[in-house]
Protein backbone atom coordinates (compact mmCIF):
# COMPACT_ATOMS: atom_id res chain seq x y z
CA UNK A 1 0.00 0.00 0.00
CA UNK A 2 2.73 2.25 0.81
CA UNK A 3 4.21 1.52 -3.12
CA UNK A 4 0.48 2.84 -3.96
CA UNK A 5 0.23 6.02 -2.04
CA UNK A 6 4.22 6.67 -3.63
CA UNK A 7 2.63 6.24 -7.48
CA UNK A 8 -0.13 8.52 -6.78
CA UNK A 9 2.03 11.08 -5.41
CA UNK A 10 4.72 11.26 -8.11
CA UNK A 11 1.62 11.74 -10.67
CA UNK A 12 0.51 14.41 -9.12
CA UNK A 13 3.80 15.93 -9.11
CA UNK A 14 4.75 15.07 -12.67
CA UNK A 15 1.43 16.89 -13.41
CA UNK A 16 2.19 19.51 -11.21
CA UNK A 17 5.51 20.22 -13.23
CA UNK A 18 3.75 19.44 -16.55
CA UNK A 19 1.34 22.12 -15.89
CA UNK A 20 4.03 24.71 -14.81
CA UNK A 21 6.20 24.06 -17.59
CA UNK A 22 4.11 24.25 -20.30
CA UNK A 23 1.87 27.57 -18.96
CA UNK A 24 4.05 30.78 -19.91
CA UNK A 25 5.70 32.97 -17.43
CA UNK A 26 4.02 36.17 -16.24
CA UNK A 27 0.83 35.48 -17.56
CA UNK A 28 -2.02 35.83 -15.13
CA UNK A 29 -5.63 35.33 -15.71
CA UNK A 30 -6.11 38.81 -13.42
CA UNK A 31 -6.78 40.93 -16.36
CA UNK A 32 -8.65 40.20 -19.90
CA UNK A 33 -8.23 41.22 -23.40
CA UNK A 34 -11.46 43.21 -22.73
CA UNK A 35 -10.18 45.00 -20.16
CA UNK A 36 -6.72 45.78 -20.86
CA UNK A 37 -8.35 47.33 -24.48
CA UNK A 38 -10.43 49.16 -22.18
CA UNK A 39 -7.61 50.43 -20.59
CA UNK A 40 -5.83 51.48 -23.33
CA UNK A 41 -8.47 52.98 -25.02
CA UNK A 42 -9.38 55.50 -22.33
CA UNK A 43 -4.96 56.34 -22.00
CA UNK A 44 -5.57 57.10 -25.29
CA UNK A 45 -8.52 59.65 -25.07
CA UNK A 46 -6.05 60.97 -21.88
CA UNK A 47 -3.67 61.69 -24.17
CA UNK A 48 -5.65 63.58 -27.04
CA UNK A 49 -6.93 65.77 -24.74
CA UNK A 50 -3.74 66.69 -23.14
CA UNK A 51 -2.63 67.12 -27.15
CA UNK A 52 -5.58 69.27 -27.38
CA UNK A 53 -4.83 71.49 -23.71
CA UNK A 54 -1.45 71.94 -25.72
CA UNK A 55 -3.10 74.17 -28.86
CA UNK A 56 -3.93 76.83 -26.46
CA UNK A 57 -6.68 78.90 -28.00
CA UNK A 58 -7.99 79.76 -31.72
CA UNK A 59 -7.77 83.32 -33.32
CA UNK A 60 -10.78 84.89 -33.34
CA UNK A 61 -12.95 84.14 -36.51
CA UNK A 62 -14.97 87.55 -37.93
CA UNK A 63 -18.38 87.38 -38.15
CA UNK A 64 -20.05 87.18 -42.24
CA UNK A 65 -21.90 90.59 -42.67
CA UNK A 66 -23.16 91.44 -46.15
CA UNK A 67 -24.45 89.15 -48.77
CA UNK A 68 -22.85 86.34 -50.15
CA UNK A 69 -22.03 87.31 -54.29
CA UNK A 70 -23.21 84.88 -57.27
CA UNK A 71 -20.38 83.82 -59.60
CA UNK A 72 -21.79 84.19 -63.02
CA UNK A 73 -22.56 80.61 -63.87
CA UNK A 74 -25.30 81.06 -61.12
CA UNK A 75 -26.61 83.66 -62.40
CA UNK A 76 -26.68 82.23 -65.87
CA UNK A 77 -28.99 79.31 -64.63
CA UNK A 78 -31.01 81.57 -63.12
CA UNK A 79 -31.58 83.20 -66.28
CA UNK A 80 -32.13 80.14 -68.50
CA UNK A 81 -34.61 79.00 -65.46
CA UNK A 82 -36.17 81.35 -65.91
CA UNK A 83 -36.13 81.31 -69.96
CA UNK A 84 -37.15 77.50 -69.68
CA UNK A 85 -40.74 78.13 -67.93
Amino acid sequence: MNFFYLDIFGFFLAEEIANAISSPIGTSDLYSDADLERELELLAQEEIKEDMMKIGPLPDVPAQTGTIKLNNQSEELRELEAWAQ
